[in-house]
C-alpha cells in the first residue's frame, strides 16, 4: 500500500511540475478536438455502421493488424540478434588483434611458452 501512496505522491508531484508546459498543448488539442469533431463524427457514424453490418471485415482488420505488430515485433528482435552477433565478432575478431582477443587466446593456448 505505501508503494501505491508513494507512486500517487510522485504523480501528483510530477502533474503539478509539468503543468506549465502542458496547458498550452492541452489547450491546442482541444481546440483540434472541437474542430475536427463535427466534420470527423458523419464518416466515424458510416465506418461503424459498416463494421456492425460485415463483422468478417473486422475480423480480417484485426488479423491484418495482429500481423502487422508481430511482424513489427519479429523485425526489433531479428535487429537485437544481429546487434548482438555482430558485437561478439568484433569482439572475438576485431578487438583483439595483438592477441588479446578470443580468437588470439585460443591460438595461443596451444602453444608451450618455451
Amino acid at each position: 500500500m505505501e508503494v501505491l501512496q508513494e507512486l500517487a505522491l510522485q504523480t501528483i508531484s510530477l502533474y503539478h511540475f509539468l503543468t506549465p508546459y502542458l496547458t498550452p498543448l492541452t489547450s491546442t488539442l482541444t481546440s483540434a478536438y472541437t474542430q475536427i469533431y463535427p466534420i470527423a463524427l458523419p464518416y466515424l457514424n458510416r465506418l461503424l455502421i459498416l463494421a456492425h453490418d460485415s463483422p468478417a471485415l473486422v475480423s480480417v482488420a484485426l488479423l491484418l493488424l495482429f500481423l502487422l505488430l508481430a511482424m513489427r515485433i519479429l523485425g526489433a528482435v531479428q535487429r537485437l540478434v544481429v546487434w548482438w552477433f555482430r558485437l561478439m565478432v568484433r569482439t572475438a575478431f576485431l578487438w583483439g588483434r595483438g592477441g588479446a582477443g578470443v580468437c588470439g587466446l585460443a591460438a595461443g593456448a596451444g602453444e608451450d611458452g618455451g
